[in-house]
Formats: structure tokens, C-alpha cells, sequence
């Protein structure tokens, strides 16, 4: 229920312990909850109307993955549809107990970036599959705050910062209207 974003969110800043408690003095965090509740459905519509749009996995993670020395073979599709492909690159580089890319994921993005070119998808700059990464990421925590995501690592901190950070890029640190944040998604990135 995305209602209960910001009491997941006022939660969260409560449960982080002694070691990041100036993580909630920084600009912007203690309202994000608001915000990326304001913001849903503008990243919604964003994700779902841009002509980047793909068939995806929808589900993509390493648990669903095998690995041999020449070969990788992905199972379970039972959540494959129309999509931005960087939801399934938010998905797979998400912290989960497997793997932690902390410090990477600019590197693997711009390898992501360098296969989309080599491949033939040569309309996207590397700007737009990074900000549609941005927008991916908000919405994917968006989602996980609504089943009552809370930071707990150390990684999972750093995430919540650069999404507020990368938030503040659209809305200044303040809290907009659902119809602001359309706006403004709309006009970056469509």
C-alpha cells in the first residue's frame, strides 16, 4: 500500500542505529518517504511510456541464474513483460545475500551501457540509461518500502542516500505534488 510509505519511511529512521544516525540529518532524508510516495506515480508513468521500453525478465536476480565456465542460463519467467530493461539491471545489482556490488555499480552500468551499444541499441547516450537507471532504482524501493523494506547493512544505507540524492536531482529536497513530479519526470526524460 503506498500510503504506508511514509510511516515505513518514519520507521526506518528511527530503527538506524548509532553508526548512521547523521545519515537522517541529511538534506532531504527525513521527508523521502513523502516524496517518493508524491513521486510513484510520475515514475510510473514515466517507465511505462518511454520508448526504451522492452520485453523483460521481470524477475531478474541471481537465484535465478546458472552459471557454468562458458555459459549462463536464466529461469523463471513467470514475471516477464513490457518494461524498461534497467529494472532488471536495479534487480539483479539490489543487495541481496549472494552478492554485494557496493562501489561497482557505476563500472557495471557503463559495461551494461558499452552491450547495449555493441548489440545495436544506439539511440540511448549513456546520460539517459543512467538517469533511467536512477528513475528504475527510486521505483524498485518505492516498491520495497511499500512491503516495509528498512535499512539494515551498511550498503542498504548508501543505497537510501543515493536514492534521496538522486531524487534531489528532480525535486530540490522538497516535498512536490504527485503532479509536480510527473511534470518534471516527463520533461527529463521524455
Amino acid at each position: 500500500n503506498i500510503s504506508s510509505i511514509p510511516q515505513t519511511w518514519s520507521s526506518l529512521i528511527k530503527n538506524l542505529n548509532k553508526k548512521y544516525a547523521s545519515v537522517a540529518q541529511e538534506k532531504g532524508f527525513h521527508d523521502f518517504g513523502k516524496r517518493i510516495m508524491n513521486a510513484a506515480k510520475g515514475l510510473y508513468q514515466v517507465l511505462n511510456t518511454t520508448r526504451y521500453r522492452t520485453i523483460i525478465h521481470g524477475d531478474f536476480k541471481p537465484a535465478n541464474m546458472f552459471f557454468s565456465k562458458d555459459y549462463c542460463s536464466v529461469c523463471d519467467f513467470q514475471f516477464t513483460g513490457a518494461g524498461v530493461p534497467l529494472q532488471d539491471v536495479v534487480y539483479f545489482l539490489f543487495p541481496d545475500a549472494l552478492m554485494n556490488f557496493a562501489g561497482k555499480e557505476e563500472q557495471l552500468l557503463k559495461h551494461y551501457y558499452d552491450s547495449l551499444i555493441y548489440f545495436g541499441v544506439d539511440s540511448m547516450s549513456f546520460d539517459l540509461c543512467q538517469q533511467l537507471y536512477e528513475l528504475c532504482t527510486l521505483d524498485y524501493l518505492r516498491y520495497l518500502l511499500e512491503k516495509g523494506w528498512m535499512c539494515y547493512s551498511e550498503e542498504e544505507v548508501r543505497i537510501a542516500q543515493k536514492c534521496n540524492s538522486w531524487l534531489g536531482k528532480y525535486d530540490d529536497y522538497q516535498v512536490l505534488s504527485e503532479q509536480q513530479y510527473t511534470d518534471i519526470f516527463n520533461e527529463k526524460i521524455c
